[in-house]
Order: structure tokens, then sequence, then C-alpha cells
């Protein structure tokens, strides 16, 4: 099998996370990302090479949020839909719920949550390497 058709494995898709999270709670990455943003696909490429992350998949669950999604999204007790702000331009209701009001966010955005669905971390950028595999230890651990 190819790291990357096993790196799939780890991605939990974004429709599934609840109903997931209601039979296994465990802490959550979640990687807010567009088609069009370039740093975004690199940051996936990254992730898919990612030993530390690979090896959590048991322990945490990594799932992508293509923040101009249009389908509706179940997550955490309620529905969310895409919001169309106009001339072919929109942001999935998700994001926006999931955003720091006041600081905004910028893409690639990371939302950490712990098992109960509280915000840890919100963060705009790319993740190094290293930062990830942190990450990823202390939601393994937090998650125990």
């Amino acid at each position: 099998m190819s790291i990357y058709g096993y790196a799939q494995n780890i991605n939990t898709p974004i429709e599934m996370l609840a109903d997931r999270m209601k039979l296994q709670p465990r802490p959550v990455m979640i990687l807010v990302s567009t088609d069009w943003c370039l740093y975004c696909q690199m940051q996936k490429a990254q992730l898919l090479k990612n030993k530390t992350l690979i090896a959590a998949k048991n322990e945490i669950y990594y799932s992508e949020l293509d923040a101009e999604a249009k389908k509706d999204i179940s997550f955490n007790g309620r529905i969310y839909h895409y919001k169309n702000f106009g001339n072919a331009r929109g942001l999935h209701e998700l994001v926006i719920a999931l955003a720091d009001k006041q600081e905004g966010f910028s893409y690639p955005f990371w939302i950490i949550l712990d098992k109960d669905y509280n915000v840890l971390v919100r963060r705009n950028g790319l993740l190094a390497p290293n930062e990830v595999n942190k990450i990823v230890e202390i939601l393994i651990k937090t998650g125990r």
C-alpha cells in the first residue's frame, strides 16, 4: 500500500466526525482549507508523510474541512450550511462557528478540540512537522 493510500485512512471526513465522536470520543485536529489555497495543499502534502500523525490514527481524529464546501455538515448536535455571500463567494457556517470572531482566520486554519468539542487551540498558517508532532503528542496524553 502506498503512503498516500495509507495516509488517507487518517482523515476522518468532517461529515462522519459527529458519528465517530458519539461512538468513541477523542481529541480532534481540524485543518480548514480551500481548493485554491497553495499553502493548504502544501500542508496536506506534508501531513501525508507525518509519521506521528499517521501512528496516532487510533487515538485522535484528524479531519479536513473545505471552508467553501456547499454540503450541510452535522457537528456537535447542530447542522451547519454553506453561506453564500454573492459573486460566487461564500463560506461554510461551521468555519464561522469555529473561528474566533475577534481574531479572524487565514488559510490554512487549524482548530484543535478536546474530546468534548472544547476548542483548545485556533491557529492560522502552516504548521511545521515538529509543531504537528507536538500537538499530536499533547492530544494523545490529554485524550487518555
